[in-house]
């Protein structure tokens, strides 16, 4: 499997940001506070969502990482699997699952 290219609408401190990600390698050099430990933990949510309902924002990445600034909380990830080519929409209520959504697209056939 291989990432092309992410889109974030609002995670954490990352508001419409997008990054494509090269054929070999991707370096992501940034100041200190930029967000790169978001932008890993954004990948992760892209494809296994959030787990847990603990309370404390250290523990729960949904009240972590959600929108400092407002607004619509996921973005979209695609990637590349046995020579086809997907995109993960996903999108995430703040307080809960509930209403958080998800789409798996085959780029080939929409």
């Amino acid at each position: 499997m291989r990432i092309l290219k992410i889109y974030i609408e609002n995670f954490g401190c990352l508001h419409q940001y997008t990054k494509d990600f090269d054929q070999n390698l991707t370096v992501i050099e940034e100041e200190n506070g930029f967000g790169k430990t978001t932008l890993a933990n954004f990948i992760k949510a892209m494809f296994y969502g959030f787990s847990g309902q603990k309370k404390s924002i250290s523990e729960n990445d949904r009240l972590k990482y959600a929108p400092w600034q407002g607004g619509i909380f996921g973005g979209n990830l695609e990637f590349e699997l046995n020579n086809k080519k997907y995109r993960i929409e996903r999108f995430f209520n703040p307080t809960g699952s509930t209403g958080d959504s998800f789409k798996l697209i085959d780029l080939s056939t929409n």
